[in-house]
């Protein structure tokens, strides 16, 4: 039945929607969430990114967690199912991370923006981006359905701690979440999961930084903000991507690269930008 769902989207394969469908399942990855986080973080509005940084985390790492613990094989390779681009099909089947971590971040981001329009849209991608993920062979539609749900699940459990934090100034949930990630770890060693943590750490670590040290302003000339951008996003790049060439190959290696590369998006680079007198600041 499942892989007969599978079989009839892809009975409308071809050239043109497989290079659609790839385009759209990387709304579910990492490099498009760290572009765009990034400048909504820099360049727009501080406590919105914090808010859907949050949110994404907790996603990725739910996600993490549940696929160790159940370990459900993919369809790549079962009889009469043709999977494509399954570099991104990191670890075992369900939750699909993609599918889940678009609803997460698009259902959080229609939360942010309050605007009808914006969620039709938003909720069109969500779908297009669990589509993808049966029609590239990569998961099975219970997957998908599972990674909506864990969704929206991600996002009430997100907005109820940012709430708890940024409108009545209770961190405890904060340092729970901290605790239980740092913990975790010695259970939980898949590459997904301690790769999830690590953004979770990097994004708690880096806003109780920024928070108490910083506190710079996103507010600045038009130009100003696309230099901030391009040499933001340049050094993140370097950083993520260079880590990887020098550092040993292994998952927790791979964990202080996410870490690392979260914590320079929400402390580091406003820092620079600061020391670049790029951005004001409201403490020093």
């Amino acid at each position: 039945m499942t892989s007969d769902l599978i079989k009839w989207i892809q009975s409308f394969h071809s050239d043109t929607l497989d290079q659609f469908f790839i385009l759209v399942t990387m709304l579910g990855e990492e490099y498009f969430y760290i572009a765009i986080l990034s400048m909504i973080y820099w360049n727009i509005n501080k406590q919105t990114a914090r808010f859907l940084v949050l949110i994404l985390a907790l996603s990725a790492t739910v996600n993490g967690a549940i696929k160790e613990v159940v370990g459900h094989s993919r369809p790549i390779g079962e009889v009469g199912i043709r999977s494509i681009y399954t570099d991104t099909a990191e670890g075992a089947s369900f939750p699909s991370g993609h599918t889940q971590n678009a609803t997460a971040f698009f259902g959080a981001a229609g939360l942010a923006a309050k605007n009808p329009l914006l969620w039709i849209g938003f909720s069109i991608l969500i779908v297009l981006v669990a589509i993808s993920r049966l029609y590239l062979g990569v998961h099975w539609p219970l997957d998908v359905i599972a990674g909506i749900g864990f969704g929206i699940l991600s996002i009430v459990v997100g907005k109820f701690i940012y709430e708890k934090s940024e409108k009545k100034g209770e961190y405890l949930p904060y340092f729970v979440i901290l605790v239980l990630a740092v913990v975790s770890v010695f259970f939980l060693t898949s590459s997904a999961y301690i790769k999830a943590v690590a953004l979770l750490l990097g994004y708690l670590v880096g806003y109780f930084f920024e928070e108490n040290f910083l506190q710079f302003d996103v507010r600045a000339p038009l130009v100003t903000q696309i230099m901030k951008y391009l040499i933001g996003l340049a050094v993140t790049g370097a950083i993520f991507l260079g880590l990887k060439m020098v550092l040993p190959t292994g998952v927790y290696w791979d964990g202080l690269r996410y870490f690392l590369t979260i914590f320079f998006v929400m402390f580091g680079a406003p820092a620079l930008f600061m020391v670049m007198k790029l951005s004001r600041h409201r403490i020093f």
